[in-house]
């Protein structure tokens, strides 16, 4: 029997007055919202105090509210107040076409060719870091390593500043950037805006890590127009982002501001950092894994030509691709994605109200239809077996899920040659080996592993 309104969806018991409101603040909420999602195939409701919430599992239902954006739907409106009210309403958080104006320009081809060199100088480093771990015999917290390369990464490509954390360097401004995903998450999340009536150490570290940021931005937004002004081949060249965005501010300077610069380079640091961090991990996790599959990817790097990997355009790599996004099928970042009905609509065969929120699991995508035999191995071999990875296949949203957001973000052509130039080079000169101490645990904010070790060893 078709279901046709909200009250007609099955529901976990609550055991609680403010309904699942306590499964939403746990750090493992997303393997909670999982297993429902299996228990009630992919379609039921949860309460938060007095609101029905709406939690899609399914992959057409969730394409269908995709494709209903943004004329029935749109992003969390919590999250657009949330940002614009510490300053930084984005591409991120904020509706319309303005925005990714904007954006859409500092991403180019031409673009990107011009980030490449800062690209390598920071894999480099990283290299260097790899081989001093290899050397020491020593296993290493995966996550951190990754972390600090894509802080480095991001701070080199945004607004070119080295933080050279790889290198130990302490920087001041890497330990504000650490604060900014946790305390955004919380408010993002938040049943209520409690931050206006009291504030937590947490909520204080936030405001005062985006102080820092803005005040740096600031600063270099001065530089960067003195830099652009001085070195008109800039224009066509940019070499970091914030570059590239002071050059699309030049040339629509009545529909952008400062302050526009400043929001979309924050919230690209914000959202880069967890992302791509958490993706380069999962990744090594996986291939570590499977060695069998780590050996064929790092025979199809060494099978091309000398440097391949140290010049723009990146060679392909059929196989080391479909890794990346493998991986991201099985560890989607983020797990979840909030979104609102803008108006009275339907989602399949459910009447869904205006106002109403939805929550769309993305780790729940793949198994239904069959479109994913066996969802929860690793099998990078998929998408080449189906064809998924060429262009004319890869529109489908769901065979991205690092863009399934609600106006997926145009980071992603940064964020992928990030992943296939770090690895790559990684493994032309390593294996990656996981320690068996304690298993690796799932962290709920952009689907983090805890507790992974990796131990490196020069290929012979």
């Amino acid at each position: 029997m078709s279901i046709h309104h909200i009250d007609d969806l099955p529901a976990p018991p609550a055991r609680f007055p403010l309904g699942h409101l306590k499964t939403l603040r746990q750090s493992d909420m997303h393997r909670q919202l999982l297993e429902w999602s299996k228990q009630y195939r992919g379609l039921y409701k949860i309460r938060v105090m007095h609101e029905a919430l709406v939690v899609i599992g399914r992959g057409t239902l969730i394409q269908e509210v995709l494709r209903q954006h943004p004329g029935a739907f749109r992003r969390r409106s919590t999250m657009q107040s949330v940002f614009q009210e510490l300053g930084i309403n984005s591409l991120l958080s904020a509706e319309g076409q303005q925005q990714r104006m904007l954006f859409n320009p500092a991403f180019s081809g031409e673009h990107l060719r011009a980030f490449f060199p800062s690209m390598s100088r920071v894999t480099r480093q990283l290299l260097n870091k790899a081989g001093h771990i290899a050397q020491s015999g020593n296993p290493v917290d995966g996550r951190w390593l990754f972390t600090q390369y894509t802080v480095d990464m991001l701070s080199n490509l945004v607004f070119g500043y080295d933080t050279n954390t790889l290198s130990g360097n302490n920087d001041v401004l890497r330990g504000h950037l650490a604060a900014l995903f946790p305390g955004l998450n919380t408010r993002v999340t938040s049943a209520f805006p409690y931050w206006h009536w009291y504030k937590t150490s947490k909520d204080k570290k936030l405001e005062q890590a985006l102080n820092t940021v803005h005040v740096f931005l600031e600063q270099r937004i001065t530089e960067v127009k003195k830099q652009v002004f001085d070195q008109p081949t800039l224009r066509k060249k940019p070499e970091n982002l914030l570059q590239a965005l002071v050059v699309a501010q030049e040339e629509n300077s009545d529909a952008f501001s400062d302050s526009s610069v400043i929001s979309n380079a924050a919230a690209i640091l914000v959202a880069g950092e967890d992302t791509t961090s958490s993706l380069l991990s999962w990744l090594a996790y996986l291939l570590a894994l499977h060695p069998d599959i780590q050996s064929a990817v790092q025979e199809e790097l060494l099978g091309l030509p000398d440097a391949s990997l140290q010049q723009w355009p990146l060679p392909q790599t059929p196989l080391l691709t479909a890794s990346i996004y493998e991986s991201m099928q099985l560890k989607p970042a983020p797990p979840f994605i909030f979104a609102e009905a803008l108006q009275d609509c339907a989602v399949g065969d459910l009447f869904v109200p205006k106002s109403t929120r939805l929550v769309m699991l993305s780790n729940a995508m793949s198994p239904d239809e069959g479109r994913f035999p066996e969802p929860e191995v690793f099998n990078p071999y998929r998408w080449l077996e189906n064809r998924w990875l060429e262009k004319d296949k890869c529109t489908d949203s769901q065979v991205m899920p690092f863009a399934i957001g609600l106006g997926a973000s145009p980071d992603l052509s940064l964020a992928l040659p990030e992943i296939t130039l770090s690895m790559g080079r990684l493994l032309e000169k390593y294996t990656i080996s996981v320690t068996d101490a304690e298993p690796v645990r799932e962290r709920c904010d952009f689907l983090m592993p805890d507790n992974f070790s990796i131990s490196l060893t020069p290929l012979i």
